[in-house]
């Protein structure tokens, strides 16, 4: 679909501009004066004139100038067609990502770090050799299975990542920690993966501050045993499932990640049985159509197998992610209509700001947002 023909249906369902813009910025990328200068993706700040929170910056695709109309000049983005700032006189900062061997290196990150809030977040990412099980390929890790093996430790552990912590930010940050997230390669083995979150919860809390929360994406397990243990070891008693899409699972994921919606269901039933109260998926809008989407989610709705959504756009970093990408998911009317859809069905969004790839603000106020904290 064409800029303007997109830019009229959104208009008439009611997007802004600036909504619309911040849409297509993550599905079409950003270009720059001098790309060879710059890395495959580049995080960009793009700060809301009116919310009373800080977002992590937007991962962007970096793009040829004849494949994306939006145009880095400076401190400000272009639109190229019409030669206008896209966010008007707002200073646009764009960070340039460390090497993903210098990333997952240390098995930790803070995605806030570059805002006012810098500690606000721990992800911990211990398990980085490049040979995830998981085979998504819609991965934007440079370090996924595609490239091969990392000369990294194939776990690194608990105290290694606790004294790189204090040893690059002091122990005073451990303490500014809201909550510490697990969000790692595939350990391909649930009792590996229990034992080592088991550790870092029991080792990690003797630093961090009483109120702070754990979480950890535990697709690794599967069993109703170690769902149970799982259950002991997380806080909110909310358990996260990583479904990604709704269809064409196993084309995009290997087996062992890409499992049977039938399988999912019976997954989601024994988290229930086991006393979660909260179940959250986290899913990619833009692989899926609308109206399977819809199916799906009202179904899973239904059989009170979802209380909330962890929601990212499907944003492409090569020219074999875009191919599957869904050819209406061109149009940012298909993320409005897949937010209305949520709000309809009464489906909660969970903590949009600490997703590098979200939907923008304003899209998603229609529906209930879940924070672990007020602003």
């Amino acid at each position: 679909m064409r800029f303007a023909e997109d830019w009229i249906r959104c208009n008439q369902i009611g997007m802004d501009q600036e909504t619309f813009h911040r849409i297509h910025l993550q599905l079409n990328g950003l270009s720059f004066p001098n790309k060879s200068m710059v890395s495959k993706s580049v995080y960009v700040d793009i700060p809301y004139e009116y919310s009373l929170r800080e977002y992590v910056p937007r991962k962007i695709p970096v793009s040829d100038i004849d494949e994306t109309p939006y145009y880095y000049d400076g401190d400000t983005i272009l639109f190229l067609p019409s030669g206008k700032k896209v966010f008007n006189d707002r200073v646009i900062r764009v960070h340039t990502p460390i090497s993903d061997q210098e990333k997952y290196s240390n098995g930790f990150t803070f995605p806030f770090l570059k805002t006012t809030t810098p500690f606000y977040e721990l992800r911990i990412n211990p398990k980085n050799t490049g040979q995830c099980p998981g085979r998504c390929v819609f991965c934007h890790r440079e370090t996924s299975y595609r490239q091969g093996s990392l000369n990294i430790s194939p776990l690194i552990p608990v105290d290694t990542i606790i004294r790189s912590i204090i040893d690059q930010h002091g122990e005073d940050s451990l303490k500014l920690i809201n909550h510490v997230s697990v969000i790692t390669e595939l350990f391909g083995c649930e009792d590996t993966f229990l034992d080592y979150i088991d550790e870092l919860k029991t080792k990690l809390f003797r630093y961090v501050g009483v109120d702070c929360s754990f979480r950890a994406c535990a697709l690794d397990v599967q069993t109703k045993s170690g769902l149970k243990r799982l259950k002991n070891l997380v806080d909110d008693n909310k358990y996260s499932f990583s479904l990604e899409s709704f269809t064409n699972r196993e084309r995009i994921m290997s087996r062992y990640k890409g499992i049977p919606l039938e399988n999912v269901e019976n997954l989601l039933y024994n988290a229930r049985e086991v006393g979660f109260d909260f179940i959250k998926l986290n899913y990619i809008a833009g692989i899926d159509s609308i109206e399977d989407f819809c199916y799906y989610i009202k179904k899973f709705k239904g059989n009170n197998l979802v209380d909330m959504l962890g929601l990212s756009v499907f944003t492409a970093f090569t020219k074999g992610q875009k191919k599957i990408r869904n050819p209406y998911a061109w149009s940012a009317s298909y993320y409005d209509n897949l937010v209305s859809a949520l709000a309809e069905i009464g489906i909660s969004i969970y903590e949009p700001h600490c997703f590098d790839m979200g939907f923008p603000e304003a899209l998603i106020n229609k529906c209930n947002i879940v924070y672990s904290i007020n602003p």
